[in-house]
């Protein structure tokens, strides 16, 4: 009887680790492998295609945020006044037991302003749990006056050898109609957390 409670335990146990492990590596398989140093433009460029998406069961697993409210699934249909997709890019191994992912995603809208699309990164363990991630590159409308009174937002990227990101943000105002340039600085720790370094 107690063995039969252990072997009941780890079928419990087993199962679903052996179903999301499969899924993951599925899901891996989608990205094409890349190399460091790389920039957000050279990714757009080599590893874009629209023809490879990222389905339902993979969001869930692998890329939902509870905390995030903006970003879900819903893709395109008929009577959709706006709809998300979201694209696996490529892919980088880092040490023994992390992988760094990139995917894009992006919102479309019958309103053009408020569209917005990104590149985003994401660290996993070999198990496939996510450890961190950051959107590094994209574009947005912001800072609203009026249909011909807002600001252009776009930021682009770069990703080291050593797992340093170099961001930098473009923004053109409007009040001014000039050009404001910001750069942020990122590492990925030996542990896959994303840190700004100040």
């Amino acid at each position: 009887m107690k063995k039969y409670l252990l072997f009941c335990v780890f079928v419990t146990l087993a199962i679903p680790a052996i179903c999301q492990y499969k899924l993951f590596e599925n899901y891996f398989n989608k990205f094409k492998l890349c190399s460091l140093p790389i920039n957000s433009d050279s990714i757009i460029k080599e590893y874009s295609n629209t023809q490879n998406s990222i389905t339902l069961e993979e969001f869930d697993y692998f890329i939902k945020d509870s905390n995030e409210v903006f970003w879900k699934y819903e893709l395109y249909s008929n009577n959709a006044i706006h709809f998300f997709e979201y694209h696996p890019l490529c892919k980088f191994e880092m040490g023994k037991d992390k992988i760094g992912l990139l995917y894009s995603r992006s919102y479309f809208d019958n309103d053009m302003t408020k569209e917005k699309t990104d590149i985003v990164l994401s660290i996993y363990d070999l198990k496939g749990s996510k450890v961190s991630y950051l959107s590094i590159a994209g574009s947005r409308f912001d800072n609203f006056v009026s249909d011909i009174k807002f600001d252009e937002v776009s930021y682009k990227a770069r990703i080291t050898e050593n797992y340093n990101i170099e961001i930098t943000y473009s923004t053109y105002c409007w009040k001014d109609e000039k050009e404001h340039i910001i750069k942020n600085h990122y590492s990925i720790t030996s542990e896959g957390k994303i840190i700004e370094i100040k």
